[in-house]
């Protein structure tokens, strides 16, 4: 059973773009995805046993030493059915590391990287965003390079599906990838963009929101 391992380091927020509404040249075009219903992909890689509660993946809870591979921001927002932002749930990602292998599934000890968390986990804020920091991971054996989604929240359920990565030939060599329609398969591809106020992640920060199929239930006033 998936859990969530509690520590006391604070979870990064700070999330500086707000779709529509760009404070910098170079924001994500929110009208690429056009709030359009995100497909279920399951994981054919088993989600960590435990996730940090922290949505920083470059460092281990309580370690000063950086994972090895070039930083990565994932930026996005969760919304249902009607484009409404989901408030209050849980996001939980997972990942290979830049040597190509996941937690748990190294082929050898050369492909581990004892300092990279495998997985993280945030909650979105009122107005339905999440952000992530990791690292650009290698691709795992015929897979594409890809990053996994779980969500849950108990007014919209349960929902997993896999994000990819844009300009990447391997995608079209993919079986998950290849078996969404051409507009799932949109769907599922970040935007990369630049972000200056991020200078870590400038040059590597990607946006990619999460339409739910449901409609999410509000608290009445």
């Amino acid at each position: 059973m998936m859990k969530v391992l509690r520590v006391l380091c604070p979870v990064i927020i700070g999330l500086t773009v707000l779709l529509g509404s760009q404070s910098y040249a170079g924001g994500p075009d929110p009208n690429i995805y056009a709030c359009k219903e995100s497909p279920q992909i399951f994981s054919p890689i088993d989600p960590p046993d435990f996730f940090p509660k922290s949505n920083n993946l470059r460092r281990k809870n309580g370690s000063p030493t950086l994972a090895e591979g070039t930083p990565m921001r994932i930026v996005g927002r969760l919304l249902d059915k009607h484009c409404t932002p989901v408030e209050g749930a849980s996001i939980y990602m997972w990942q290979a590391n830049v040597f190509g292998n996941y937690q748990g599934y190294y082929d050898n000890n050369e492909k581990a990287d004892i300092n990279f968390a495998g997985g993280g986990s945030t909650v979105t804020d009122n107005m339905g965003r999440f952000d992530f920091l990791t690292v650009m991971p290698e691709p795992y054996k015929n897979r594409a390079r890809q990053v996994h989604f779980i969500i849950h929240d108990k007014n919209v359920g349960k929902f997993e599906t896999i994000m990819y990565f844009p300009n990447n030939p391997a995608n079209m060599d993919d079986p998950q990838f290849l078996s969404l329609t051409p507009e799932k398969r949109r769907v599922s591809v970040a935007q990369a963009y630049t972000d200056p106020t991020f200078p870590t992640f400038e040059d590597h920060t990607f946006f990619f929101p999460i339409t739910l199929p449901v409609k999410a239930k509000y608290r009445g006033f």
